[in-house]
């Protein structure tokens, strides 16, 4: 879906428009509530959405999961093809968080070292952040900015004075960039 509806290309639109069900995050859903497909919404069901997809194939039923960003990258689409197939599968990619950030701080991220620590474990952060000199981090709720921060400063005080960007938002109308120094973000 990339950062918003906005960012839909034609070939995306058509199928959401033409699905009779529609998956995804209630945010994304509600987008499209005013279509006439069904919603049914993906919380931290990831593992269920396959086993549901097949039930409605079997149906002959028009489905569209609707993810935020590229679904292959950390994302939803290696569940579907792992158990759906690639032949039953189609990904279409777009403006993901970290096309989105960069874009928001004017910086290119070819050079930069990208990372997710959305549900999964942060690695040793202080020597990645001395060898590279951008990374791009995406955050969750327990890997929040300020976590992620708290523990690169407790492995290497030093690093306080790195300067560091948050987006939060990206591509809604209360988009947020903050830019601060890493001893900043903790709390």
């Amino acid at each position: 879906m990339g950062m918003s509806p906005d960012d839909l290309s034609m070939k995306a639109r058509t199928l959401i428009h033409e699905a009779d069900v529609l998956i995804g995050g209630e945010r994304h859903l509600a987008y499209f509530r005013h279509l006439p497909a069904e919603k049914i919404p993906l919380h931290k069901n990831l593992q269920r959405v396959a086993p549901l997809i097949k039930r409605l194939l079997g149906k002959k039923r028009r489905i569209v999961v609707i993810a935020s960003g590229d679904p292959g990258y950390f994302g939803i689409a290696r569940i579907l093809i792992n158990e759906l197939g690639k032949q039953t599968v189609e990904v279409i990619p777009n403006i993901t968080a970290f096309q989105a950030a960069f874009a928001a701080i004017k910086e290119s991220w070819d050079d930069a070292l990208l990372l997710s620590a959305h549900g999964r474990a942060m690695p040793r952060l202080a020597s990645l952040v001395r060898e590279h000199d951008k990374i791009g981090i995406l955050t969750d709720g327990r890997n929040s900015p300020g976590a992620i921060a708290k523990r690169a400063l407790v492995e290497d005080p030093l690093l306080a004075s790195v300067p560091v960007y948050v987006a939060a938002r990206l591509g809604a109308p209360d988009e947020k960039i903050h830019r601060c120094r890493l001893k900043d973000l903790p709390g």
